[in-house]
């Protein structure tokens, strides 16, 4: 007469959208970067801030690049960013995460270490 209704209200954890990225890095002083503060009035933090591009990956979003090993939040763009310029230079069309670090050093320690292309996990906010 009566059927059971299963209902799942256990919140399943949202699963990360997987992204192969061009991945930049900037400082201050340096790409446009004038000062520590981001876009959205965050100040930036070395191997934390992340440049993204709102409309693909929203603000405050964790980032996670496995090859790095680092979890980044997304305060910032830029209009390079959204154009995925530094993606396209090279013939792709990759979207384009730019990281912030603390200065030119540190920068491009991190270009000379890690590959321009990279798997990256994005959880939103």
């Amino acid at each position: 007469m009566f059927g059971i209704i299963f209902s799942s209200n256990i919140s399943e954890a949202v699963q990360p959208k997987e992204f192969i990225a061009r991945v930049t890095y900037y400082w201050p002083g340096g790409g446009g970067q004038s000062g520590k503060k981001t876009s959205t009035g965050n100040i930036a933090r070395s191997n934390k801030t992340m440049a993204v591009d709102p409309k693909i990956i929203p603000y405050g979003s964790k980032i996670t690049i496995p090859k790095m090993n680092k979890v980044f939040v997304a305060h910032d763009t830029g209009s390079a960013i959204k154009k995925r310029t530094a993606s396209k230079k090279l013939g792709k069309n990759n979207i384009v995460v730019d990281v912030f670090c603390e200065n030119r050093k540190e920068a491009m320690y991190k270009i000379k270490t890690y590959p321009m292309f990279m798997t990256i996990k994005v959880e939103p906010k």
